[in-house]
């Protein structure tokens, strides 16, 4: 739990759907033909902590993160930045806001407009933090770029000259040049091979903690998150199943579907005389499911009677309330 004196971020039961198969464009949606995204959904990130986000694709944790930097509108619930609601603030408030809350997409070819230079890109973010003359602004995104470990002569080239690592350093270092207190870094390796992969996460990781940003790590990459997280939460179908911290989470999970994401990360066999391969355990196709009970019920061998009937909440486990899993069989059952 986050203390109240070092909380910077808090979302409070927030709930996001989209229109429906039947909506139109020239009629607005019915409430009952609309597709939740995001259900009910908490989380509270202190002041330098990491929080990893993860879950299958489609479960809603890029919508959650682009609700949070206001990309994406809210049905219901609250989005406190340093303990004010940013749906009340406006003008210079929200802007001073939003600047403060930086996003760091998936796929770095789209992230950056083609069509302009990368000290084109830097700077727009460096203008929006006011505190420098036009004139500064060269050495600024030559330190940004610096930051990330690029060479600061690159800034008069475009996006397409860079490769892909390349790009996502420079779509970090336009992160940092807004000054940012959190980032929201949505699947930022997912897109680039594995050993650039490594490169950019060992980025972050040094960059974090040498400037004490806070960070909503979003991945379905368990092994991903493990590297960064100090807590993780797992989502699915919309909904927070299990939370707790990430050496915890991992080594004892709580929830069925967060054991069966673990069961999912490739694992080298390294039996004497086997040929090494990497084994994963597939996950079943997600059912389409009904408006009652628990929404992994279809998929989940634990299942009872009452877990097609009342879905489960999420509620602590043990005597601390870090430890929290939405199941009601979490302390009967060994995963």
């Amino acid at each position: 739990m986050v203390n109240a004196a070092s909380m910077l971020l808090a979302i409070r039961n927030v709930t996001v759907s989209f229109p429906g198969f039947r909506h139109h464009v020239f009629r607005k949606s019915a409430d009952n033909d609309r597709l939740t995204a995001v259900r009910n959904v908490s989380l509270s990130l202190g002041k330098g902590v990491t929080i990893g986000l993860v879950g299958e694709s489609g479960c809603g944790k890029t919508t959650l993160g682009r609700a949070v930097v206001g990309l994406q509108p809210v049905d219901s619930g609250s989005i406190l930045f340093e303990r004010k609601e940013l749906s009340h603030l406006s003008g210079t408030e929200l802007r001073t806001a939003r600047k403060r809350i930086q996003m760091i997409f998936q796929n770095p070819f789209a992230s950056l407009n083609p069509r302009i230079t990368v000290f084109d890109a830097v700077a727009e973010a460096l203008e929006t933090t006011g505190g420098y003359r036009r004139n500064d602004f060269r050495d600024r995104v030559a330190f940004h770029l610096e930051q990330v470990g690029l060479d600061g002569t690159m800034m008069r080239k475009f996006p397409h000259e860079f490769s892909g690592g390349q790009r996502q350093r420079i779509a970090i270092a336009r992160a940092l040049a807004a000054e940012p207190a959190v980032i929201i870094a949505d699947e930022p390796v997912s897109s680039l091979d594995v050993s650039v992969a490594a490169q950019i996460l060992n980025l972050l990781h040094e960059i974090r903690d040498r400037l004490g940003l806070t960070m909503l790590f979003i991945s379905h990459d368990l092994s991903v998150v493990r590297f960064i997280a100090h807590t993780i939460a797992v989502m699915y179908r919309g909904s927070i199943v299990e939370y707790g911290p990430a050496d915890t989470v991992f080594s004892s999970p709580l929830h069925p579907y967060t054991a069966l994401l673990l069961r999912s990360v490739p694992v080298l066999n390294a039996e004497p005389g086997a040929t090494p391969f990497f084994e994963t355990v597939p996950l079943r196709e997600n059912a389409a499911g009904g408006s009652t009970g628990c929404p992994f019920a279809s998929r989940c061998e634990y299942t009872q009677e009452r877990c097609r009937e009342t879905e489960p909440v999420l509620l602590p486990q043990g005597p601390t309330p870090e430890r929290q899993c939405a199941c009601f069989r979490a302390g009967e059952i060994s995963l």
